[in-house]
């Protein structure tokens, strides 16, 4: 029983090596924000992406979306994402999400609740509160509760600047998780085009540089590109948009292992 307790541990937490994303370093994955190199700080729109930068401009009226992924081509590994946005009117703006990631007795699963609103006609500010649970088979339960807070200014119609503080109390679970500081930033160099970049630092780790690009070729169909530096991979996507039905698709690419996919449904209330 130790020795397949042991196991299940390797497993988890090996098998994600040289970009260890585990115990709880996965971030919320959104293939709009994987596609884009997950350079999002700054940009910040559309369903999931308070769980990026709090502060996130939410899509109108109603959303529910759902993402599902088997990273790095590994079927062992499965991470499900589902999330509900909806705007309070004056009062400003919620969302909730559960994300799971989870191998053969070892899972993750993510609560998530946050709340933003405008307080000037161009500043938006959020906060985020999550509950973590883990669950080793043969090891037992734990968890934690994570805090993060956001900024976002709308400069102008083609220009934003965001600034992210996430997981800033380092909620232990079991080992205390690192405290992200990020700024981000979103320009229209064309009515059709958004390019975005990112830098990230957090405790445990040296510099993030994020950068990315969406390409409207239409009012349906939109193309995206990006990479980050650590480690150096590149990323690539696309989105449909159909009335109030969103498909979104994106494509990471690693360094040892299989590349990543991931595909999310988002369905637009108004």
């Amino acid at each position: 029983m130790l020795i397949h307790s042991l196991i299940i541990v390797m497993i988890a937490f090996l098998t994600l090596i040289s970009n260890a994303f585990a115990s709880f370093e996965r971030p919320m994955l959104t293939p709009r924000a994987l596609a884009m190199g997950g350079a999002f700080i700054g940009l910040a729109e559309g369903p999931l992406a308070g769980h990026w930068n709090p502060a996130n401009i939410p899509s109108k009226g109603i959303s529910f979306s759902a993402a599902y992924s088997r990273p790095f081509g590994i079927n062992e590994l499965t991470e499900s994402i589902l999330g509900y946005e909806g705007a309070l009117g004056y009062v400003g703006n919620s969302a909730f999400a559960w994300q799971q990631f989870k191998t053969t007795g070892y899972r993750e699963d993510t609560l998530s609740m946050i709340y933003s609103r405008r307080t000037l006609s161009n500043l938006n500010i959020g906060v985020k509160l999550e509950y973590l649970n883990l669950h080793i088979h043969g090891f037992g339960r734990d968890y934690a509760l994570g805090f993060s807070s956001g900024i976002l200014w709308q400069a102008n119609e083609n220009l934003r600047f965001g600034v992210a503080f996430l997981r800033v109390n380092r909620p232990k679970a079991p080992r205390s998780l690192p405290r992200t500081f990020a700024i981000g930033i979103a320009i229209n160099p064309a009515e059709n085009m958004t390019l975005t970049a990112d830098m990230r630092k957090n405790s445990a780790q040296r510099i993030d540089t994020l950068a990315g690009c969406e390409i409207n070729i239409n009012s349906m169909f939109v193309i995206r590109m990006g990479v980050h530096n650590h480690p150096w991979q590149v990323t690539f996507g696309w989105g449909v948009y159909y009335g109030w039905v969103h498909l979104d698709y994106a494509w990471l690419s690693h360094p040892n292992l299989d590349g990543t996919h991931l595909v999310s449904v988002s369905v637009s209330v108004k």
